[in-house]
């Protein structure tokens, strides 16, 4: 059963992650909003956070992996 938690966790991760993407390439930004001087603050803000979130990502996935081995070692024994 908490497998099945963990994996919806991963599944609302990997949406997040999409949807930050698609944001950031859709293309229909304002000329003069690229010219903001403050906007290579946010890009660097915004790859920290999603860098601190693939971190947490690749914990959980120890974690899953981890928890996953104790599992079948005491089915095995």
């Amino acid at each position: 059963m908490h497998f099945f938690g963990i994996l919806f966790w991963f599944a609302v991760l990997w949406f997040g992650f999409r949807m930050l993407r698609s944001r950031q390439g859709c293309g229909m930004r304002h000329p003069s909003r690229e010219r903001d001087l403050g906007r290579q603050d946010r890009t660097d803000e915004q790859q920290a956070y999603i860098d601190s979130l693939e971190s947490r990502v690749a914990e959980l996935e120890e974690r899953l992996d981890f928890t996953e081995r104790l599992i079948a070692g005491g089915r095995q024994a």
